[in-house]
């Protein structure tokens, strides 16, 4: 049973080791903000989870009950890992909504972070189970308020097309809201309530490994990283087409990172050529037709010629279905 812990164990860091290579690479290939948070995210849980390793190697953790009665065993650089696991999970979403928050709001919410992590800590005199389930509890309420706060955005979306351009982001945080009350409740459970029978030999020794491990906070890591993977797949084919030093960036602050890429992809499949791309771009943002001359520096006609190229290879005859079309492929 201890080496089926180990292996399982070694599995769960190498995929959140998989995950950190494949985000940081979104970053240096893409310029994606949200892959760099991603990527130290994945790093971070992936330390936590050796501090898992460990403690069982070296034997460090209490047996049975007394785990969650003795606190943390390497609270200030478990709490630092706690603490920047969920930095990084809400920077993640906020970037991926195109959320601009100011530095000092940012510094404000990083200290609240901090600050709270440090009062629930169980460490010193502070510890027992009921310390130990508002620490981790509070980690899991917030992991569930970041991805509540995607299907908020989603929910309040002004229009179709905004809805339909967090459509993925709302599947995916679906799944994580739904995991993450499921890890809440198994410490609910495991913490507080649940008290079996330590003197039979092996629900001792599989208890003695479950108790610093949340399955269902795998899971959710483990689905985290294998929607991160399958997205950066897509993204990566399309930068292999469209290398950074060879295209005009279509990013801008107000937009959410995965923008460029759907555009990118939309006009391949479409054979648009670049400057059709570029009208598109700017008709996606809004622009109205003589806005979208004066970006470019070209005649109000070219426009409107470009339009009509874009309609016949897109199959669409206006501007409304354009943008419709657009946002639900």
């Amino acid at each position: 049973m201890e080496f089926a812990w180990f292996i399982y164990t070694i599995a769960l860091m190498v995929t959140c080791g998989a995950a950190f290579a494949t985000a940081l690479m979104m970053w240096v290939l893409a310029g994606r903000h949200d892959g760099l948070a991603a990527s130290v995210g994945f790093l971070l849980y992936l330390l936590d989870t050796g501090v898992i390793l460990f403690d069982e190697y070296v034997r460090v953790k209490p047996l049975g009950e007394a785990y969650f009665d003795a606190g943390l065993t390497h609270p200030v650089f478990q709490a630092l890992l706690n603490i920047g696991i969920l930095a990084c999970l809400w920077a993640w979403v906020l970037l991926r909504l195109g959320v601009a928050v100011e530095p000092g709001r940012r510094t404000v919410l990083l200290l609240g972070l901090a600050g709270a992590t440090a009062v629930l800590a169980p460490t010193g005199a502070s510890v027992g189970a009921a310390r130990t389930m508002a620490y981790w509890g509070f980690r899991d309420c917030v992991v569930m308020a970041a991805f509540a706060f995607v299907l908020w955005r989603w929910m309040g979306a002004s229009s179709e097309a905004e809805r339909g351009d967090l459509a993925r982001l709302r599947v995916l945080s679906g799944g994580g809201l739904a995991l993450a009350a499921v890890a809440l409740g198994e410490d609910v459970i495991n913490i507080l309530f649940f008290r079996p029978d330590y003197s039979v030999p092996w629900v001792s020794e599989l208890l003695w490994h479950l108790t610093e491990r949340n399955l269902s906070e795998n899971v959710l890591v483990i689905w985290l990283a294998v929607q991160l993977v399958r997205e950066a797949r897509r993204t990566m084919r399309v930068f292999a087409r469209h290398p950074t030093h060879d295209q005009r960036r279509l990013q801008s602050e107000d937009m959410r990172p995965d923008f460029e890429v759907r555009l990118l992809s939309y006009a391949d499949e479409r054979g648009l050529s670049k400057r059709e791309r570029e009208v598109l771009s700017l008709v996606l943002q809004g622009r109205d037709t003589q806005n979208v001359a004066s970006d470019l520096t070209i005649s109000l006609g070219t426009v409107k010629a470009h339009l009509h190229r874009i309609y016949s290879k897109c199959g669409v005859s206006s501007r409304k279905e354009l943008l419709e079309g657009f946002w639900r492929g």
